[in-house]
């Protein structure tokens, strides 16, 4: 097969659409070449299936790169909207570094690399060829723009970096060091230490911790190899420090899908049966459809907990299914800890114990015995067997267990010690956000900090050092310093955790976000409490107020806004707004939610055009939501009525110039408002 065709395999493989936001490596191995090769149909008897030979049409002479640079060159120059000719040729350097062998690593020297590279490229010779430092770093920067700065960020973002220790070949090596199955274990990393989403933390100190958590969770791995490879320590403190300032709290596996791990929910008294629950993160991938356009998740909500009431699990089994194109997964266990989680209300599972934070335990009788080790080699003096937890046959529960340090314990109760490595983290408190630590001032957390770093580590909170005992258990009650409601800064050696108290409920107004569904069941009183002229046993949709609650039952969603400091409706012609105040049904106080907090939208009543688009400034962006289409049913008449705004301030509202715009409907929304503006519909 051709370069071109080649060329374009690995740019559609590696640098995807739906892989957005996403650290992206240009991995390539044998293994991926034989695939893309068969998945292709593209015939051929060399192992790599042919890769090579397209690749050597391009690359040759006495300055073999030269040539791939000057084409590289001259598409930057054009305008750099397609994709990058040098894909290939980079790809067969990152080959090179996969074929680098153990024999093979002498340090970081060059001739290990050169040789399988003049062997894939079929040149003759030893050592770096000609013209090698200048072309091959020159094109990876040129691709590391494509993906950044061109694609902003929609194909990808670009992992490809490299060191003074190992200056030319560093780029093609920093993409070896991290692939699909180790991204999984890289997120799980992450989670079990503590670190949050998009957190920055120095990419030596994040190696340290993984290097400690491979001793007792990820041993074998390729992960956890290359976690000790001191030749390549600089280049994998760079990889970690970069997918932490992007990870969104979950993994994902090889083909991109995200997988979210499943919780085992008990109920408050008699423990069993057991019901299920997955967090998702703030940005969830559309689902595309049989017609084309996506549409976004109706199960899985982004940004908070969901209850699962189709997924069954039982004690010790395994949950590995997709719902909504997203992979549920769960493993068999013969140990499950679970502890208080304030947005569910309710005792579920987590991956491991957490210093300083009270658990459940429930453990196979078999294992009870290990169990109740494991437990006192961490410090729990006060567990206790729970005499009525109505848990199935082969099965035993425990009750008050608060480790107090990490202790080595047999692998089938692993998840009773702390995460050795876990980062100091916030526990307790009356937290009032999922997605961001705001609590009720009255009501802090305590600063949970493992022992080690108690003792090395200095800890301030909003700059005023703090006594640290050295004890097994650190917990600093924040409550014990009167902090004031607004934001605090605290640091413990080289980490900031940010968090802000709150007076009341909802200290500001939330920013808009209109279509976000809400599922229900008709389980509890909430459908029920519905007023009847909209709670139709028909199946039949029902409007409130211009929202609309879809009948299918036993499942109802509900369209909300929340509200937000100005909120605009445009139309489809250019000039044509008018600011909405939206208001609340009188029905809202009476099922309990807060008015502050989200409300119905029903100003879009008396508005004389047709709603194409709401824009919702707040004091730092400004959120697009496209409505256009949308029904919305006559109801009553809006407290305060739309107010249509000068041409002038249709400009502002939309210029480049001001809060920068977010699109929570993703890219189509943005690229459809790029059109919009651009007279283009």
């Amino acid at each position: 097969m051709t370069y071109e065709l080649w060329n374009q395999a690995l740019a559609d493989r590696f640098f995807r659409k739906d892989l957005a936001g996403v650290p992206v490596y240009l991995s390539v191995d044998d293994e991926v070449l034989t695939r893309i090769a068969e998945e292709s149909g593209w015939p051929s008897k060399a192992p790599d299936g042919g890769f090579a030979e397209a690749v050597r049409s391009e690359v040759f002479g006495a300055r073999p790169f030269d040539r791939m640079l000057l084409r590289a060159y001259r598409w930057r120059r054009s305008g750099s909207s397609e994709v990058p000719p040098c894909v290939a040729v980079l790809g067969a350097t990152v080959l090179a570094a996969s074929r680098m062998g153990p024999g093979d690593r002498r340090g970081p020297g060059a001739y290990s690399y050169y040789r399988p590279l003049r062997e894939i490229l079929g040149l003759a010779g030893e050592g770096m060829p000609a013209g090698y430092d200048e072309a091959v770093p020159r094109m990876w920067s040129y691709l590391n723009d494509w993906l950044d700065k061109a694609q902003d960020g929609g194909r990808g973002v670009s992992t490809a970096r490299t060191r003074p220790s190992v200056e030319n070949i560093g780029w093609s090596l920093s993409q070896t060091l991290i692939r699909g199955a180790d991204r999984a274990r890289l997120a799980a990393f992450f989670q079990a230490i503590g670190a949050q989403p998009g957190e920055a933390l120095a990419g030596s100190e994040l190696l340290l911790r993984l290097r400690e958590w491979c001793r007792t969770a990820g041993r074998g791995s390729k992960l956890s190899r290359v976690a000790f490879d001191t030749r390549s320590e600089q280049l994998i403190a760079d990889v970690l420090e970069t997918e932490l300032r992007r990870f969104d709290g979950v993994s994902r596996d090889d083909s991109g899908r995200l997988c979210l791990p499943v919780h085992l929910v008990a109920a408050d008294r008699s423990w069993a049966p057991f019901s299920v629950a997955v967090f998702a993160p703030g940005a969830m991938p559309p689902i595309a459809t049989a017609d084309g356009p996506a549409v976004p998740q109706p199960t899985v909500r982004p940004g908070s907990w969901n209850l699962l009431t189709d997924v069954d699990v039982s004690l010790g089994g395994v949950v590995d299914t997709v719902v909504d194109g997203v992979r549920l997964l769960l493993g068999s266990k013969s140990c499950y800890v679970f502890q208080v989680n304030d947005f569910l209300g309710a005792w579920a599972s987590v991956e491991a114990a957490e210093v300083g934070v009270e658990h459940r335990v429930v453990v196979r009788v078999t294992m009870a015995g290990a169990a109740e080790a494991a437990m006192a080699a961490c410090g729990a003096s006060d567990v206790r067997v729970a005499r009525r937890a109505g848990l199935p046959p082969g099965w035993v529960g425990f009750a008050g267990f608060v480790p107090r340090h990490p202790a080595a314990v047999p692998s089938a109760v692993s998840a009773l010690s702390p995460r050795a490595g876990q980062l100091a983290s916030l526990a307790g408190g009356l937290r009032v956000s999922s997605r961001e630590r705001v609590y009720l001032a009255d009501f802090p957390p305590d600063l949970v900090v493992p022992d080690a770093d108690a003792v090395t580590m200095p800890v301030e909170v909003d700059g005023m050092p703090q006594k640290v005992d050295p004890a097994p258990s650190l917990t600093l009650p924040l409550s014990g310093l009167a902090l004031a409601p607004g934001p605090h800064t605290i640091r413990v050696g080289s980490r900031t955790l940010s968090l802000s108290l709150v007076q009341r409920l909802r200290e500001t107004t939330a920013p808009a976000t209109i279509g976000l569904p809400v599922d229900t069941t008709s389980r509890g009183d909430w459908i029920g409490s519905v007023p009847r002229q909209v709670n139709g046993a028909d199946g039949a949709d029902r409007w409130v107020s211009g929202a609309v609650l879809h009948g299918v039952a036993p499942r109802y969603r509900r369209t909300l806004l929340a509200r937000a400091a100005e909120i605009y409706v445009l139309g489809p012609d250019h000039g044509q707004a008018a600011r909405i105040h939206p208001g609340s049904p009188s029905w809202l106080k009476e099922i309990g939610l807060p008015e502050q907090e989200v409300e119905l939208e029903p100003a879009l009543v008396d508005v004389e055009f047709d709603a194409e688009w709401v824009v919702a400034v707040t004091s730092t962006h400004r959120r697009v939501h496209r409505v256009s289409g949308a029904a919305f049913a006559p109801g009553p008449a809006p407290l305060h009525p739309a107010q249509p705004v000068e041409r002038a301030a249709w400009y502002r509202l939309v210029g480049a110039q001001g809060r920068p715009f977010r699109f929570p409907g993703g890219n189509e929304d943005a690229e459809r408002w790029a059109r919009f503006l651009e007279g283009g519909g």
